[in-house]
């Protein structure tokens, strides 16, 4: 795939561009847009780095690794909340066990066990 990269915002992140399956629709698209064509680097756009001056992209793997770090860091929070029963259902089980009772810690203990803080 090719991409005609016609636009790129202020801090040299991707803006405006165009997929093609060729070279020669990409470069034609480009010139009619003032931009230019590359083969598709794919990854994570956001990643990018667009140079409209030397026609240029290039994949900041720095800030792309640091952000897989980052994720892989919290995904325990985004397991727990998906495994945590219903706000309602953890409300009814403090109701029903009074404050802070048996079944309601026993809950949430159970998942902060499956999910731990670390990943461990």
């Amino acid at each position: 795939m090719y991409l005609s990269i016609t636009g790129a915002t202020p801090d040299n992140k991707l803006a405006k561009y165009q997929e093609f399956n060729t070279q020669s629709e990409a470069q034609a698209h480009a010139i009619e847009y003032n931009g230019f064509a590359i083969q598709d680097p794919e990854g994570n756009q956001d990643f990018w780095i667009v140079n409209m001056t030397t026609k240029t992209v290039v994949v900041d793997t720095e800030a792309e690794a640091a952000k897989q770090a980052e994720q892989a860091a919290t995904q325990y929070q985004r397991d727990r909340a998906s495994a945590y029963p219903p706000i309602a259902d953890q409300l009814d089980m403090i109701y029903h066990a009074g404050l802070g009772g048996d079944e309601f810690q026993s809950a949430i203990q159970a998942v902060k066990d499956a999910h731990p803080k670390g990943g461990n």
